[in-house]
């Protein structure tokens, strides 16, 4: 099978949980029990300076920070890259031409699920940084989808949903100020919402709602899994 890298650290919260679905992953669907049933994972953790709740606040340190752990990956032995962060896939193009190995691209692959579920305008739950560089609009405009982003008193209460749970301080109040944000673009004609931070992955779940979600988070941990049972 081949190894899978996870580039962690933005944020600690969200690898870990990215690290727990990839193992409910293999448990659930391929009926892993024994420590050989499941991949072979290669984890960095990088504790990035250049960011903050809001996304990317220095992109140059960022970017530099980031390939240095990238790096290290590669090195470690990944066949391929996953990265539990929306908002640092703005910087996955220019990543690629330093690889030897494949990036998932979650983004992506959010929005050929987005397209497959024959879906036309969607929703997103994001970062500040993620709303402002347009990368879900892009990517799901390839798809022919229309993105709805939140008010900007929405995009404010996000972020500091987002805040809670980086410092582990998240609590039923932040799920219910992401229901209440899902259910107004749910209003305003959005099909489905699209979780597009990784820290808001934490703490809303399908069962939350009967609206449509599609967790990038998840969404990559299910095709991490996938990719790692192809042969290297």
């Amino acid at each position: 099978m081949k190894v899978i890298g996870i580039m962690g650290g933005m944020g600690p919260v969200a690898t870990e949980e990215l690290y727990r679905r990839i193992i409910q992953r293999c448990q659930r669907e391929y009926n892993a029990i024994q420590d050989a049933d499941y991949p072979d994972i290669v984890l960095y953790s990088k504790a990035l300076e250049g960011t903050d709740e809001t996304g990317i606040t220095d992109a140059d340190l960022a970017y530099k920070e980031f390939i240095e752990g990238i790096t290290k990956l590669q090195r470690g032995g990944a066949d391929f890259i996953i990265i539990p962060c929306n908002t640092l896939h703005t910087f996955i193009m220019k990543l690629r031409q330093h690889l030897a190995i494949p990036v998932l691209d979650m983004t992506e692959e959010t929005a050929k699920r987005v397209s497959r579920a024959g879906l036309k305008k969607v929703g997103l739950l994001a970062s500040e940084s993620a709303y402002a560089s347009k990368m879900y609009d892009s990517a799901l405009k390839e798809q022919g989808v229309f993105c709805m982003t939140p008010t900007k008193e929405d995009i404010k209460a996000l972020t500091a949903v987002i805040l809670n749970v980086m410092g582990g301080n998240e609590s039923a109040k932040d799920k219910k100020t992401l229901l209440k944000i899902v259910g107004s673009m749910v209003e305003k004609g959005a099909e489905a919402v699209i979780v597009g931070c990784t820290e808001l992955s934490v703490i809303l779940r399908q069962d939350d709602t009967e609206t449509k979600l599609f967790d990038a988070l998840q969404i990559i941990a299910e095709d991490a899994v996938t990719e790692s049972k192809r042969y290297a």
